[in-house]
């Protein structure tokens, strides 16, 4: 009897402490933190959120990303902020969108602006490197989508020259070979953990079965 009444007891703490576990945030919670001047929220919460919800998850306009580029090499700042504007509209935690449109407000002359979107493109940014060192499968950087590979590769400074995909350690990863830009000399294999990218990916498919 004593014994069923320890166990009875356990089972309720247990239970209790399950329940007391708060939620995670969710993206349109964090979405509106950030929108709203708090660059000091979570930013491995707020990725994660982002790629638990579907419009997020969806990314950006593939055009409008291709706009953003195309428009910054032809100093166009204000085609610039309308593309990355709209691509921040379809994924709020897109690296590129926010870099862009720092580039874009410091060219029109609004610092303020600037630096808001520099400060959660560097949140981002630094959330992607503090998950792993990217030196191996079992260490790869936690990605939530490929964009996230090469905005990676772009502010480290490198040049894909080759890719690789494969599963080890019951994670799935990318690696790349590249080179620096700034040598031009190969630099060691980079590795990126996208088991979020992957389960997105099988979920489409089984979608179109």
């Amino acid at each position: 009897m004593r014994f069923w009444m320890v166990s009875l007891l356990a089972f309720f703490l247990v239970a209790g402490i399950q329940a007391a576990q708060p939620a995670p945030p969710k993206y349109s919670t964090l979405l509106a933190q950030l929108q709203a001047g708090n660059t000091s929220i979570d930013y491995t919460a707020f990725r994660m959120a982002c790629a638990a919800d579907e419009h997020c998850s969806e990314g950006a306009d593939p055009d409008k990303r291709h706009t953003m580029f195309r428009s910054l090499q032809q100093n166009d700042p204000a085609t610039v902020l309308n593309a990355a504007n709209a691509v921040l509209q379809g994924c709020y935690a897109d690296i590129d969108g926010h870099i862009l449109a720092a580039a874009a407000y410091g060219r029109m002359g609004q610092p303020e602006k600037q630096q808001f979107h520099r400060a959660i493109a560097r949140g981002l940014v630094n959330s992607i490197l503090g998950s792993g060192d990217g030196k191996s499968a079992a260490t790869g950087y936690v990605v939530i989508s490929i964009h996230e590979e090469y905005s990676i590769l772009r502010v480290l400074g490198l040049r894909p020259t080759k890719q690789g995909y494969g599963q080890a350690q019951g994670h799935w990863f990318d690696n790349f070979e590249a080179v620096s830009l700034r040598t031009g000399k190969p630099v060691p294999t980079l590795y990126f953990q996208i088991d979020i990218v992957h389960a997105q990916e099988m979920k489409a498919f089984a979608h179109l079965q």
